[in-house]
């Protein structure tokens, strides 16, 4: 991960970084990749805000009262089944992003435009630079009627997506660094978005982004597939400049002040001010959870990795190292489509294998690291030659389960 002698060379190929591509130059996953791990070698500089003070001076109701003029709702006129709008920087959006359409592999910036926005009653005393950016931006699609709001990228590296007969709760977030750390917790900021602009007939829309924050960069490439369940399927690359302790990759998270639980509603007149109130979990043994937020005044954790009971013919093993080998590489690649991922045809009782709460076919999350050390720390009724305790080396091997694809099923089915 780390270039030495060319960067200076590279460095006047792509000037300017972060920001540095010249409108109409060939982009794709990997260019932006490139420029991420480029970016991660240089010291960080925070992008310098351009948005002028009297904006974010503004209050919250003078905020509200500037509205994207639906009119100039990108692609709107050619009619394409995803459309873009686009968020006013001020208040407390201090940080911009720069937009861009691409169009094949051929990038065109979307600059700031006052004639984009209507100001309702809101009195700007200065001039707006047309290269400050947006703050974010919106998705429409016809998800329940046309024109709906789909999702929405706004603030660090915040995204929010709907599915079909849904409201807004949960967000995602492109990167969480130290979460619940000593030191604090560390927001990345995607800084710029590409959006590929999509077909006349397309289903799915594609936005590509970059991270940036003191400690890592990163490059990202979300598929965004809306529907009854909309799904993103995210490709990122992400370097590090200084040491992470706690990185969080996919996180979640939400907004919640008070609720119906809540001792106190702090002086506000709303009984509730939050997007969501609790969370609902559903463990692997089929029983469902319910953790009502609250706001505390310290910072509380809840970890912790379900363990299921061994059954009667079972050992539960606690791992304690594991090595990597190149098949764990080709897993990392491949996936799903590993011959020894696809699901196991004979050799048990299917009732047995249904009863095995770490078998984990086809596309279901496994755990690297078939090579193990383990010690036992539950063993099943029948179990007699094994007692808790005892350490072993192990390899899931099972090579008399063939798979659907192979002759042998390995530990990439059988590790939760």
């Amino acid at each position: 991960m780390k270039f030495l002698p060319c960067w200076l060379v590279l460095a006047a190929i792509l000037p300017g970084l972060p920001g540095g591509r010249a409108q109409g130059e060939p982009f794709d996953f990997e260019t932006l990749r490139f420029r991420a791990k480029l970016l991660a070698a240089q010291p960080y500089h925070p992008r310098e805000s351009q948005v002028p003070k009297f904006l974010l001076d503004l209050s919250y109701d003078e905020y509200r009262r500037i509205r994207f003029n639906p009119d100039h709702t990108w692609w709107r006129r050619e009619r394409l089944p995803f459309q873009l709008q686009f968020f006013h920087p001020g208040f407390i959006f201090n940080h911009t992003v720069q937009l861009h359409e691409l169009d094949g592999r051929k990038a065109r910036d979307i600059a700031f435009d006052r004639d984009r926005f209507i100001y309702d009653r809101v009195d700007l005393p200065g001039d707006i630079p047309d290269t400050m950016g947006f703050a974010g931006f919106r998705i429409l699609y016809d998800l329940n009627k046309p024109g709906d709001e789909l999702g929405a990228f706004l603030g660090a590296s915040y995204f929010r997506l709907l599915c079909g007969k849904a409201v807004y709760g949960l967000s995602a977030r492109g990167l969480a660094i130290n979460t619940a750390e000593p030191g604090g917790e560390e927001f990345p900021a995607f800084e710029e978005f590409w959006v590929q602009k999509p077909a006349p007939d397309a289903r799915d829309l594609v936005v590509y982004a970059l991270l940036d924050s003191p400690s890592v960069t990163g490059a990202y490439r979300l598929e965004i597939a809306p529907g009854g369940a909309t799904v993103v399927r995210v490709r990122a690359a992400v370097y590090r400049r200084n040491e992470v302790k706690a990185m969080g990759l996919a996180p979640l998270s939400s907004m919640f002040w008070h609720g119906e639980n809540s001792r106190t509603t702090h002086g506000d007149f709303r009984p509730e001010v939050h997007d969501t109130d609790g969370l609902l979990l559903q463990r692997g043994s089929g029983e469902w959870l319910w953790r009502p937020l609250v706001n505390p005044d310290q910072l509380r954790l809840t970890e912790g990795k379900e363990v299921f009971a061994p059954g009667e013919h079972q050992v539960l093993a606690r791992v304690e190292a594991c090595g990597v080998c190149f098949s764990d590489l080709k897993l990392l690649k491949q996936f799903h489509r590993h011959a020894r991922k696809s699901a196991v045809t004979s050799g048990i009782p299917p009732r047995t294998l249904a009863e095995m709460p770490n078998y984990a076919p086809g596309d279901n999350p496994t755990v690297p690291g078939h090579e193990a050390v383990i010690r036992v720390a539950g063993i099943g009724a029948d179990i007699t030659r094994y007692k808790v305790g005892d350490r072993f080396l192990v390899q899931t091997d099972y090579r008399w389960l063939p798979t659907a694809s192979s002759n042998a099923a390995f530990g990439y089915n059988f590790c939760k």
